[in-house]
């Protein structure tokens, strides 16, 4: 396993580390093992973030999906070229992709996007 120096990041092998004891880095840096983890950590905890920060746009993409997929129904159901059958067709897809994407929150189907297009429906439709 290696170790790096935390001034310049040369590597050193971890055996050459005796308990308490230090090693003079080429650059003049002095470090003990227990530095030079602390540096690693620094690194581990950045990575760590920057995962953290993945998985946060990832998922703002999936939300940004399923909000374009909605207005494509809100835009069906404003437009009467489409029929009624297609504006279900297209709901029970919006439905899928809610199901694949975030399933454990699919309960908001009912809570919030179907009242919206019945609203819309009821509204411009009749």
């Amino acid at each position: 396993m290696a170790v790096r120096c935390p001034k310049c990041g040369k590597e050193y092998d971890i055996a050459l580390f005796q308990f308490g004891s230090r090693i003079r880095c080429d650059c003049g840096e002095v470090f003990s093992l227990k530095e030079a983890n602390r540096e690693s950590q620094d690194e581990f905890g950045f990575l760590k973030d920057l995962l953290r920060e993945i998985e946060v746009r990832k998922e703002d993409e999936k939300v940004l999906k399923v909000q374009r997929e909605a207005d494509k129904i809100c835009q069906m159901i404003l437009n009467p070229g489409f029929d009624r059958v297609d504006i279900e067709i297209a709901k029970q897809q919006f439905l899928n992709l809610l199901q694949e994407l975030f399933p454990d929150k699919i309960h908001l189907y009912d809570l919030i996007f179907e009242p919206r297009f019945q609203r819309l429906w009821e509204q411009f439709r009749r």
